[in-house]
């Protein structure tokens, strides 16, 4: 897509320069790393959806809730579910399991590779996961400070 806009703008239009700035830096880490911001946000709009639409039974919000934080948890702490789970991130480990190349200002760059990415990209992109992970229960613990105690009391 960002060829596309390179080559459909041209430089000299702030579009075409964004797009060539940005596929000069590209690798493959960061684009691991969207994948998985991609399917954190998705676990994460669920519970936003739910708290913002007003005909949901707030009864049901400590549930939501717990499903959220728990989802995030499968997916990107010990477990490293993302790596395995239908998803944006599998879906991107598939397209970097081989070399994708292209010139840029006559510069060449190249994401992916046939061995796939390596396990300190994957390592690297799960810790921020986690940071991220942890400031989402901290949101969460903010916004909703009874949520510890109902699910002490098994709200679930």
């Amino acid at each position: 897509m960002a060829l596309e806009v390179m080559a459909s703008y041209g430089a000299g239009y702030k579009q075409g320069a964004v797009a060539k700035a940005w596929l000069a830096q590209l690798t493959s880490e960061q684009l691991l790393q969207l994948a998985m911001m991609a399917d954190g946000s998705d676990t994460a709009f669920v519970l936003l959806r739910f708290v913002d639409d007003p005909r949901q039974d707030v009864s049901l919000l400590n549930k939501e809730i717990y499903h959220c934080l728990n989802n995030l948890t499968h997916l990107f702490g010990t477990e490293e579910a993302c790596l395995c789970t239908p998803g944006y991130t599998e879906t991107m480990l598939a397209a970097l399991s081989r070399e994708r190349s292209w010139c840029v200002g006559g510069k060449m760059n190249t994401v992916g590779s046939r061995g796939g990415v390596s396990r300190s990209t994957r390592v690297n992109c799960l810790s921020r996961m986690r940071a991220w992970t942890d400031i989402v229960r901290e949101i969460v613990q903010t916004e909703f400070p009874h949520y510890h105690i109902i699910q002490a009391g098994g709200g679930q």
